[in-house]
């Protein structure tokens, strides 16, 4: 049967472990598992082997239908008018489940029981519309309460969204920032590289000049020394002394310092200083110093 509020197991009559008939009818409560005693009449609950029926007429009423069964062990049958039983359980004002009017077969073929049947199905019919329409009203109520609950957990979790949306914008632009940064501080690194190494270039032509400066020099010692005229020297280069070493027809050999060394001098006389005696006096000169 159901209860109020949770399913409810009926039990009654049956065998004990001496096999001797019941005689009693409980109900138990599955959701708080605990037995309630029925006060049930003797012609209902002290039977074994019978059929047991519930029929829920309203929450508040029940109807027990016991139908056939045997007495004792010897199996002696339940005749009429009790091989067919209706017993009324209600809910009374304490929420307890008790037992009210009992009929047998005669009496559920009785005006009483036919107006009775007639006045529990209204009853009843009343109770369950009632209890649907409240059942309904709560689910509305609950339905509402159910969709702005819902409304507001969407808008929380919108408002989470965006929330979450705005601190990634905010990591997006801070990356964004940073990579700048860090592209300017690149930037800034290879112009300060470019500089540093055309200054380095400068300095590295500047020793190529000076290097081609030095080699194109020699070159022209190299080929100076090569020429007849090798020998000559600049003659602010020699400082002349007054001391002779020898006196001929064509010159004089006085001593002379050339960069701080002693060295004999010979000078020709002006008397006979001519484009020949010259070119004679360089040919020996240049093979004198070879």
């Amino acid at each position: 049967m159901i209860g109020l509020d949770c399913p409810m197991l009926v039990i009654s009559g049956g065998w004990d472990k001496n096999n001797d008939t019941l005689d009693d009818c409980w109900i138990f409560n599955v959701t708080q598992h605990v037995w309630i005693k029925l006060d049930a009449p003797h012609s209902v609950s002290k039977r074994w082997a019978h059929s047991l029926s519930v029929f829920n007429v309203s929450p508040h009423c029940v109807w027990i239908i016991t139908v056939g069964g045997f007495l004792d062990k010897i199996c002696t049958l339940v005749t009429n008018p009790n091989i067919a039983m209706l017993t009324e359980l209600v809910l009374n004002s304490d929420s307890e489940w008790t037992v009210g009017d009992t009929f047998d077969t005669s009496g559920m073929t009785s005006e009483y029981y036919k107006k009775r049947y007639q006045q529990q199905l209204q009853l009843g019919r009343r109770i369950w519309l009632e209890e649907y329409q409240k059942l309904k009203k709560g689910d509305t109520t609950d339905t509402e309460q159910t969709i702005q609950a819902l409304m507001m957990c969407l808008e929380e979790k919108e408002r989470e969204l965006q929330e979450k949306d705005r601190e990634e914008a905010e990591r997006e632009e801070r990356h964004q920032n940073q990579l700048q940064e860090k592209d300017r501080e690149l930037q800034e690194k290879d112009r300060e590289h470019q500089v540093a190494l055309q200054e380095k270039n400068r300095e590295l032509q500047e020793k190529d000049e000076k290097l081609h400066q030095s080699q194109e020099a020699v070159r022209r010692y190299q080929q100076q020394t090569l020429t007849d005229d090798h020998w000559v020297i600049n003659k602010d280069e020699v400082t002349l002394t007054k001391e002779e070493l020898g006196r001929g027809s064509y010159a004089v050999v006085t001593v002379g310092i050339f960069r701080g060394l002693t060295v004999a001098v010979k000078s020709l006389h002006n008397i006979i200083i001519s484009d020949y005696n010259l070119g004679i006096f360089s040919r020996e000169m240049s093979v004198a110093s070879r």
